[in-house]
Order: C-alpha cells, then structure tokens, then sequence
C-alpha cells in the first residue's frame, strides 16, 4: 500500500543526473513514455502553453524537487505514526510551493502531463527549472 507521501508527491519531481523529469502531482507512477495516442516529438497543444506558464512551471518543479527531497528524507527516519502527519506537512508545502509561483495544482499537472508527450515543451521546462530562482 502506498503511503499518503508517496501519493502527495510520489513523483512530483525527479532529478536526473542533468536534468529534470517531472510527473504530474498525486501520479501513482510516472509514465514512462509518451502517453497513448501523443505523437512523440512535438504537439500542438504543448506549443500553445504561454512562455509565462512555462517559466512559472519551470520554477515549480525546481521548488517541489527541493521539498521532495526534504520531505524524503524526513518519511524515512519517521516512525509509522509519524508518517502521515509528515505527508499532510509535504501536500501543503507542495500546494503553497505551486501557489507562490501562481499556478493551482490542475495547471502544474496540465503542463507536466503536456511536456510528457511534447519534447519541445519539457524542453523548455527544463530550461526553466534550470534557470528558475
């Protein structure tokens, strides 16, 4: 069974080795390709998403990346008991960490799950998780 944790950040954000990977918010399990039916390569609708998104997404990924590994650290050291009360503790600092870059939690997943079957998209969130301050 998967804890409250996992669902509230499970893999909102994973660093990679240069870059960044990220799922969308509350996601069982990140998709390991292009969803069904996406062209892999380039989509129209990832194309649309105003640079604005873009940059304030690019930096919502580098501030979950930075929660989730705090919060990660934390659950590991909790007792059980603990555990749960640390979660609520990660989903509000996730939820603040979106709404301080003025996105809501459907528009960081709507972009995330765009950037996933668009590779110019998650390239351009990568560059701004990059450069995001």
């Amino acid at each position: 069974m998967e804890s409250a944790f996992a669902k509230a950040l499970g893999a909102a954000v994973l660093v990679t080795a240069f870059g960044f990977a990220a799922a969308p918010l509350g996601a069982q399990q990140a998709s390991p390709g292009p969803q069904p039916g996406a062209e892999q390569g380039t989509n129209a609708a990832g194309a649309q998403v105003p640079e604005a998104t873009v940059q304030r997404a690019g930096a919502a990924i580098r501030d979950l990346s930075g929660i989730q590994a705090r919060f990660t650290q934390r659950m590991q050291s909790a007792q059980p008991a603990e555990q749960e009360a640390i979660a609520a503790e990660a989903s509000g600092a996730a939820e603040a960490a979106l709404a301080s870059r003025g996105l809501t939690l459907d528009e960081y997943n709507s972009v995330i799950r765009l950037a996933q079957a668009d590779q110019s998209l998650r390239e351009r969130l990568i560059s701004a998780a990059r450069g995001a301050r």
